[in-house]
């Protein structure tokens, strides 16, 4: 009986977010999820206008997990265990006659004859008429596409954390406001959602989308940048002042910042 090859696919699912599994977020019109998406937009409107955001939720609940979406879109497994998502799907990889082949490497790929040959570093030979690569950060795969003719874009780092040297930043470690407006400074691109003030500087989903959308300019100025946060940004400056005033008159001694 013929079977399907997958090498490894579910080593990254279990650290998604803490382990619990962010695998989409809620919006299913194909035209505005890939506004989510800094790169590779064009790429992606075919894929997700055939299988979208819908058709992945009504797979997992009619695979019986149980799912919840976050204020800001996210979604997880009702479990906030990404081993529902990873059990659920690896009995449909078995069911479906999927061999998983895990802890081998590829050592070529090879197109002839309208036919993909894969051979690892077992010498095992894999024929198939459709490859599918999910490749991430392997430089020997990458020489191998740009040798088959693919255009190999030169790869940056994205969704990290900031590091921000400043003790009185980092004395506030822990604290989080959901409704924070960043930028980079000298940059049109202003992201809202929540910040987290880390140990090291400044972490969260404001955060990291942001620097999913700057990954080019940030890898180009070596990292070292300006950023502009607005902890305020929904409130009116009297608002502000008249929130400060109410904690002093509150905590009038109190010299902690927290």
């Amino acid at each position: 009986m013929d079977k399907k090859v997958v090498r490894n696919p579910l080593l990254h699912i279990a650290s998604t977010v803490c382990g619990r599994c962010n695998f989409t977020y809620h919006c299913t019109e194909g035209n505005e999820l890939i506004k989510n998406y800094p790169r590779g937009q064009k790429e992606l409107r075919g894929p997700f206008t055939q299988y979208g955001v819908q058709e992945l939720i009504n797979f997992f609940e009619n695979n019986k997990v149980l799912l919840h979406t976050e204020p800001d879109g996210r979604m997880f497994p009702l479990s906030n265990d990404s081993q529902s998502i990873i059990d659920c799907l690896i009995k449909k990889l078995y069911a479906n006659n999927v061999l998983i082949k895990t802890q081998t490497k590829v050592k070529e790929i090879i197109y002839k004859n309208d036919m993909w040959q894969v051979t690892n570093i077992y010498n095992d030979i894999y024929i198939a008429k459709k490859l599918l690569i999910t490749v991430g950060s392997s430089n020997t795969i990458w020489q191998q596409l740009y040798t088959l003719g693919h255009s190999i874009i030169p790869p940056v780092p994205s969704l990290f954390s900031f590091i921000i040297d400043d003790n009185d930043l980092t004395a506030l470690t822990g604290i989080s406001h959901p409704h924070v407006s960043v930028s980079v400074c000298n940059n049109k691109e202003t992201i809202i959602g929540a910040v987290l003030i880390t140990h090291q500087g400044v972490s969260g989903p404001a955060i990291l989308r942001l620097s999913a959308w700057q990954a080019i300019p940030l890898a180009a100025s070596q990292y070292q940048f300006e950023i502009s946060i607005n902890w305020t940004y929904k409130y009116k400056s009297q608002e502000v002042l008249a929130i400060l005033m109410n904690i002093k008159t509150q905590y009038p001694k109190n010299t902690n910042c927290k």
